[in-house]
């Protein structure tokens, strides 16, 4: 098993360029790190700045570029992963909180308030 992880660890050294994005990301990261690791470009700065700002018992909704399945279904596995005990619910006006990775606003929401955490991530409090 130890020698069947080191050769793919050295063929994804040797030929970085073969492997699908996915695995090429995870390649790209320690394992030393208390982030998670996603296999999307995905920035977990913000996202834990985001979480230190984020009520323990609000709910909140995520909202992910559409044309980057892979990114969205990451953001919404470290989101629900670092924003515990805060709840996730699936629509955006049935929250308390939005968190837009690079996306647009949606309009059936009116924001309170807005912490822009840094390329292009955006927490906003919601109007109950």
């Amino acid at each position: 098993m130890v020698v069947a992880v080191s050769l793919a660890a050295l063929a994804l050294l040797a030929a970085p360029g073969r492997f699908p994005r996915p695995i090429r990301q995870i390649a790209q990261h320690s394992l030393n790190t208390r982030d998670p690791v996603p296999t999307a470009q995905l920035d977990v700065g913000a996202l834990r700045r985001a979480a230190r700002i984020l009520p323990a018992r609000a709910t909140y909704a995520v909202v992910a570029p559409p044309n980057d399945p892979q990114l969205a279904h990451d953001l919404q596995g470290v989101a629900h992963l670092l924003f515990l005990p805060a709840l996730p619910v699936a629509e955006p006006s049935r929250a308390e909180w939005l968190l837009r990775y690079q996306a647009a606003h949606p309009a059936a929401v009116k924001v309170v308030r807005t912490y822009r955490l840094g390329n292009g991530v955006v927490l906003e409090r919601l109007q109950p």
